[in-house]
């Protein structure tokens, strides 16, 4: 078993994101998963478009790794006990300055999702199968839309062919604490700077653990003095740093899919 591993993980699929991150990922040797949400594929998506299947089977050709974001990107209902346990570990594990953000959009979201329908099914099942269809490939991860775990959700992933989830929940993914349907994961902001995502490695290394990276809108923020108003907007500048410090190390990055085999081997 190695000391520690970390994965860089995307979602929504932002097209500014996938034109922005491969030339960097190509030029560190970096293979990355990145999450789709099926139903919004060259579409926009809270003002961003989503890249077209063309630029995602561009991407299995490289080595990248593809999961799902769900058909809709709309949140399961979630028990007050759960969401309770979840918010207070993204607020563990935020900057002082983000917590505001995070509460605020808690808030939003709870509100939206009183008015919205969830199938789970074809969230999960269905967005699986239009995903490979069009990039040509079968895809093995999943990304709970809002973070959103239940026991349910688990079993109809396992069922379906899926053989690992990432949540929302912060933390580090410990070796004999794993859950593959639970994978906690640390979430880049527009707060994150390099020297904040440096001290997840150290914990992890520290820990002996499996740290996984969330990133969504990446653009180059040099320069930039207009207010940013998406909390998950991050600096690609920043990214860079991080890499180098990750790479400078010596610790293993690896795809979601190739970081569980590890797991399941040890």
């Amino acid at each position: 078993m190695v000391d520690a591993l970390v994965s860089i993980t995307f979602d929504d699929g932002y097209e500014v994101t996938v034109r922005n991150v491969i030339p960097i990922l190509r030029d560190y040797n970096i293979k990355a998963t990145f999450f789709v949400i099926a139903s919004k594929v060259g579409k926009i998506f809270e003002n961003f478009k989503i890249a077209n299947w063309t630029l995602w089977k561009k991407l299995t050709n490289l080595g990248m790794e593809i999961g799902s974001h769900s058909l809709s990107h709309i949140p399961p209902p979630e028990p007050l006990s759960k969401k309770f346990i979840r918010v207070l570990s993204l607020l563990k594990y935020s900057e002082p300055r983000e917590q505001i953000d995070i509460i605020r959009n808690e808030i939003t979201r709870g509100i939206r999702g009183v008015r919205e329908f969830v199938d789970i099914y074809s969230e999960i099942i269905k967005s699986k199968s239009i995903i490979e269809q069009n990039i040509g490939t079968r895809i093995y991860s999943y990304s709970y839309p809002g973070g959103i775990v239940s026991s349910s959700l688990k079993e109809v992933l396992r069922n379906a062919g899926y053989i690992l989830a990432r949540s929302s929940m912060r933390g580090y993914n410990v070796w004999n604490r794993i859950d593959l349907y639970e994978l906690k994961s640390m979430v880049w902001t527009k707060y994150t700077t390099a020297s904040v995502a440096n001290r997840w490695v150290d914990e992890a290394v520290k820990k002996g653990a499996w740290l996984i990276e969330t990133l969504h809108i990446v653009l180059s923020l040099q320069g930039n003095i207009k207010p940013i108003r998406n909390i998950y907007v991050s600096s690609i500048e920043e990214l860079i740093k991080h890499l180098d410090y990750i790479k400078s190390i010596g610790i293993p990055i690896v795809t979601l899919v190739e970081g569980a085999r590890i797991i399941s081997a040890s």
